[in-house]
């Protein structure tokens, strides 16, 4: 969907003119595609096994030092503007921030939009009067829930079959209404207005926030507190009046998509990424309009990708295929050459950390696995990524599968499928398994089988060892209302 990745998208004319500016890295994968230890990664270009960060849900330990820490101590104000719940204060990843914005109140859910983001980061950097600053915007809308601004609303809520409004709950959080219940029984609907895929059963997620007042006038089933309800395709509530006068019911409630159909999901990423660009835009705009842009180092890169139901998944947490793991990155700016792309050396995530601190003048990093790449477009050495493996989760907290990569030759293993071989150069999309074929296997299969196994039991080591982790409801919300539970 990058048209410098792609010549025959359209969809990001903002990030396609920074990336020509700039050096674009061909071949890049993540560790994990799960948001706060991939984050991790690429703030200390470590790997999970080396952070201790390696699921959703963990804590970065104090014992680490990200890349906002060094900044802030080479005299750089530092700021974080975070649109995922995954990626709370609690979760430590906030370290060397001086501003980590990482507020969701008064939303009703548990992301912000690239607009909401870039609002909030162009104030802070309209008070900067002098001096150096590093921002970190996190811009997640390519992502679950997959509802772009001006999605239709899925959601009609009836009366007595008389419509009271129309809402999309994917991405309208929490709604408040209030509702006249006439004397004797009444009948609130709420109504899906999409098919989804969900298995058997057409279904939405209905979270009500406060369930006491209905309960008074409940007849039938008893509403829960903070629980949610399936609508099998509908769900209704009988409401009676007792007494001579009307009643003004203050209803509040949330929802979510549950497993959107691949039509609907097809239509949304792109409407998602083309907002996120504009927003790119806006920030492009505001550098400029205020004499930065000369001064400025863009950094773009992803944590992971989207299934978007390639082999069968939607998300990401649990799955290896390059759908989940073959990541964007670049870097623009003063100092950089332009329209470089490193196409023949493979990088991963973890050599972003170093190869920032060398652009900037930093002393080497030591003690990491990630190698800096600014010999590939400064004429030095282009040195080798360390192949340090990736994996993917299940819902549950199993292992859900795990891959190394020794371009172009892959070998993964997935718990649904078994053990797999592909040659990405020429089987980008991972439709053939050279374990099937009857032609002789390259020498370079039997040094990854090596490596896979040898990365599977040091991953299962790690996550055996690890304790099991104590949400608290928000945190709990959180994880639910991005899929990650």
């Amino acid at each position: 969907y990058l048209g410098a990745y792609n010549p025959a998208s359209s969809n990001t004319p903002n990030l396609d003119s920074l990336m020509s500016n700039g050096v674009r890295f061909e071949i890049v994968h993540s560790p994990v595609p799960l948001t706060l230890p991939a984050h991790t990664t690429l703030f200390t270009g470590k790997g999970p096994l080396s952070t201790g960060v390696l699921r959703n849900g963990d804590v970065v330990s104090q014992g680490l030092t990200t890349l906002a820490e060094e900044l802030r101590d080479q005299g750089y104000r530092t700021a974080a503007f975070v649109s995922l719940g995954t990626l709370g204060t609690a979760r430590g990843l906030d370290q060397g921030f001086d501003h980590y914005d990482a507020s969701f109140r008064g939303l009703g859910r548990w992301y912000r939009r690239a607009d909401e983001i870039v609002d909030v980061a162009l104030s802070w950097i309209d008070e900067q009067q002098s001096g150096p600053f590093f921002v970190w915007l996190h811009l997640s809308d390519p992502h679950g829930p997959y509802a772009a601004p001006g999605m239709p609303p899925d959601t009609e809520v009836l009366l007595d079959g008389q419509s009271l409004g129309q809402w999309n709950l994917s991405k309208s959080g929490r709604v408040s209404l209030t509702v006249e219940l006439q004397t004797g029984r009444n009948t609130l609907t709420w109504k899906p207005l999409r098919t989804y895929e969900t298995g058997r059963k057409t279904r939405l997620h209905v979270r009500f926030d406060s369930p006491r007042q209905i309960n008074r006038l409940l007849r039938g089933e008893t509403l829960v507190s903070r629980r949610e309800y399936e609508m099998h395709p509908d769900f209704s509530l009988q409401l009676q009046i007792d007494g001579d006068s009307p009643v003004a019911l203050d209803l509040e409630f949330r929802g979510r998509l549950a497993r959107p159909s691949k039509e609907l999901v097809l239509e949304q990423y792109p409407l998602e990424i083309q907002h996120l660009d504009a927003q790119v835009g806006r920030l492009r705009d505001f550098l400029s309009e205020r004499d930065l842009s000369d001064k400025t180092l863009w950094i773009g890169v992803s944590d992971h990708g989207e299934g978007l139901y390639d082999h069968g998944h939607l998300g990401h947490a649990s799955a290896v295929f390059e759908a989940q793991l073959r990541v964007a990155w670049f870097m623009a700016g003063s100092g950089l050459p332009e329209q470089t792309v490193i196409s023949e050396v493979p990088s991963r995530t973890e050599d972003v950390y170093p190869t920032l601190r060398e652009l900037l003048g930093l002393v080497p990093a030591a003690d990491v696995d990630g190698v800096s790449k600014v010999g590939c477009f400064s004429g030095g050495t282009c040195s080798r990524s360390r192949n340090t493996g990736s994996y993917a989760i299940e819902k549950g907290g199993k292992l859900a599968g795990i891959a190394v990569v020794e371009w172009p030759y892959k070998r993964l293993w997935m718990r649904d499928r078994g053990v797999e071989v592909h040659a990405l150069d020429a089987d980008p999309l991972e439709q053939r398994n050279l374990l099937e074929s009857k032609e002789p296997q390259p020498a370079e299969l039997r040094d990854l089988e090596a490596e896979l196994d040898s990365f599977y039991l040091r991953l299962e080591d790690a996550l055996a060892g690890r304790p099991a982790q104590t949400l608290d409801e928000e945190q709990e919300r959180s994880l639910k209302s991005l899929g990650y539970l």
